[in-house]
């Protein structure tokens, strides 16, 4: 058997970083499995493509968890496998998330996470690089061509909705307009924070921010909003309201994802309460939860009750550093009507409209999808959700010493 052959038999060890990174050909060899066509020749034939790739291919649905050797030269699908093969509605769920579950993809997670904390971006094939250098003993020459394609592999896991699953195909990048503003957002100042930048950060939330995700932009008054931060003191900067130019009047006009993102960037108290809801526990079930019942909108930690949104969130940010404050400083001696403190009811009102979250009953939750969209970066920005990910963890010790208490 030659070194290559021995190198992809089926029986051998699977490879800890596969070499193949087209979805197209693995959906049909998924398929083709899963349809009893099992044997290297027959699928070479069926996925016109000569041995060496079909092995290839046959390494990285396994890598997946979607097939697995039975015998010298066949494969067999897995449950999962069988799913994603008869599913085409699940396919993007089951690749993303068999995607997550490698450890080579959570270190390189890390190494985007960490890079973000320290004031920088790094692309998702540098980050790829510095895990398989760290997990594996590949050579050079070798551990880049492997980051290459697992980088692939990691953006269509981040943005499963590029894939026309059925098929398989990388659609073209419909990349959504540019939130391009005034200012630095919230979630670009809470890293930079991390870097040792000493700057107070006072944080708010304006009845502003509902009026604009009702869509009644067109009625704020633009040059009292146009920022997404405000100099009050030479080392302190405001945050609260929604930037406003003609491309976010825009996204207010369609909603939909842009919104919800631009929202999360922009608005303390929406990144927060994002952040506190995407707490979860190693099986994956939510560690907090927001209810809205005869006793009022209340934040919960496990069963404990963190008092009203804007109380709780207040409470926290204290814990992270940061300053709640009434009104907008820019606007102190201003008549605005629209920067007045919203209550409880206009950040429910801004989490049920924009999207980000349901009603279920009496609960609020993250609405289906939108934590997909939070996963969703590219190769030159980390997603929403990795972004959020250093909040998170302080949210989280925060309550947690608040529980040891």
């Amino acid at each position: 058997m030659s070194g290559v052959d021995g190198q992809l038999d089926l029986l051998g060890g699977q490879a800890q970083v596969p070499q193949a990174n087209n979805i197209h050909l693995l959906v049909v060899f998924v398929e083709a499995v899963e349809a009893g066509v099992r044997t290297v020749d027959a699928l070479a034939d069926k996925l016109d493509v000569d041995a060496r790739t079909v092995r290839y291919y046959g390494d990285l649905a396994r890598w997946l968890g979607f097939v697995r050797p039975k015998g010298k030269g066949e494969w067999e699908p897995t449950e999962t496998g069988s799913l994603f093969a008869d599913s085409v509605s699940a396919r993007g769920r089951l690749f993303s998330r068999a995607v997550f579950s490698k450890d080579v993809i959570k270190l390189a997670n890390q190494h985007k996470r960490q890079a973000l904390d320290e004031g920088r971006e790094l692309s998702t094939r540098d980050a790829c690089l510095r895990a398989i250098e760290r997990a594996t003993e590949l050579s050079e020459s070798t551990a880049r061509r492997r980051a290459s394609s697992l980088a692939s592999l990691l953006e269509a896991a981040y943005r499963p909705s590029r894939v026309e699953w059925e098929s398989g195909e990388v659609l073209d990048d419909r990349r959504h307009p540019a939130l391009e503003f005034e200012g630095e957002s919230f979630l670009t100042a809470l890293a930079v924070r991390h870097l040792g930048v000493r700057h107070r950060m006072q944080i708010g939330f304006p009845e502003q921010v509902v009026r604009f995700t009702a869509n009644e932009a067109h009625k704020l008054e633009r040059a009292h909003w146009k920022r997404a931060s405000w100099q009050v003191e030479p080392n302190t900067q405001w945050f609260g309201s929604v930037p406003i130019n003609d491309v976010t009047q825009g996204i207010a006009m369609r909603g939909g994802r842009d919104l919800r993102q631009l929202l999360v960037l922009a608005v303390p108290y929406v990144t927060m309460t994002c952040a506190f809801l995407a707490l979860r526990d190693p099986l994956d079930r939510p560690l907090t939860s927001i209810t809205d019942d005869m006793y009022g909108i209340r934040f919960w930690f496990h069963e404990t009750d963190l008092g009203a949104p804007l109380e709780a969130l207040g409470t926290l940010a204290l814990e992270l550093g940061l300053e709640p404050v009434d009104a907008p400083p820019h606007l102190a001696g201003v008549e605005d009507p629209h920067a007045a403190a919203a209550g409880d009811a206009g950040l429910l009102d801004v989490l049920l409209t924009s999207g980000i979250c349901r009603r279920n009953d009496t609960v609020i939750e993250i609405a289906p999808g939108v934590r997909a969209e939070w996963r969703e970066g590219s190769e030159d920005s980390p997603s929403i959700l990795e972004r959020l990910e250093p909040l998170k963890d302080e949210i989280f010790e925060s309550l947690r010493r608040s529980g040891s208490r």
